[in-house]
């Protein structure tokens, strides 16, 4: 269930509705960047609701945590490289949860 991250429009729906919506939209209307943005939005809300004792790869765990969040008292010269670690992010966040679902299903 979203923790609260809600869009315009979406406050009359049901909560199975907005988390479907969620989960499936390419956010084609946006520029990559601001799809990018979107996409961390989503991952940082599956990372806050995540079963941590599930991912037991603590690895894992703080790449999720370096790729999702703004790195704060760091150097940010290089700029260049956040679009390539988000995206990243994003497909990791995903193959996770599909990986974390199939190891409940057969383990």
């Amino acid at each position: 269930m979203l923790h609260g991250k809600m869009r315009a429009g979406e406050e009359t729906w049901a909560p199975e509705a907005r988390l479907h919506c969620w989960k499936n939209d390419q956010l084609e209307d946006l520029h990559n960047d601001d799809a990018l943005w979107g996409f961390m939005i989503w991952a940082s809300e599956e990372y806050h609701l995540m079963d941590h004792t599930k991912l037991r790869d603590p690895v894992m765990r703080s790449l999720l945590r370096m790729g999702i969040f703004d790195w704060k008292g760091e150097d940010h010269r290089l700029h260049q490289t956040m679009p390539a670690m988000r995206h990243a992010t994003a497909m990791a966040t995903r193959l996770l949860a599909r990986t974390m679902t199939l190891e409940d299903q057969v383990g």
